[in-house]
């Protein structure tokens, strides 16, 4: 078998180096577990070694998403839309109704998101 290298690249971990370091400022993880100094991911990535993403569980379909998964990938709930202060009004969704709390991909965003409870 070949040996494997000692270290990683920075900014790469793991098992053949083969994932990628997401942390806080472009700092250098941890080169054999991924851990970010201080825990802390950069901008919307979290868990231990800042793999998962806070965009919301969807079924694949990134255009138009009409669903009803309320919840993002870190588990938050998503508020209601019409709770929230922004500029997102019917017009910006594929159905030109409010969603509810439920995950929408509007025109200026390529993937299902919601506002999260936390």
């Amino acid at each position: 078998l070949p040996r494997l290298p000692e270290v990683c690249p920075d900014g790469t971990f793991g098992y053949r180096c083969n994932f990628q370091c997401r942390c806080h400022g472009d700092q250098v993880c941890n080169k054999k577990t991924g851990e970010c100094p201080g825990g802390r991911c950069a901008e919307e990535f979290w868990g231990t070694r800042c793999q998962l993403s806070n965009n919301c569980f969807y079924n694949g379909e990134a255009d138009n998403y009409m669903g009803t998964v309320a919840v993002s990938y870190n588990n938050y709930t998503c508020k209601k839309w019409v709770e929230q202060f922004h500029f997102y009004t019917e017009v910006n969704f594929p159905d030109g109704t409010m969603p509810e709390n439920f995950c929408r991909t509007a025109k200026d965003f390529p993937r299902p998101w919601c506002y999260t409870t936390d």
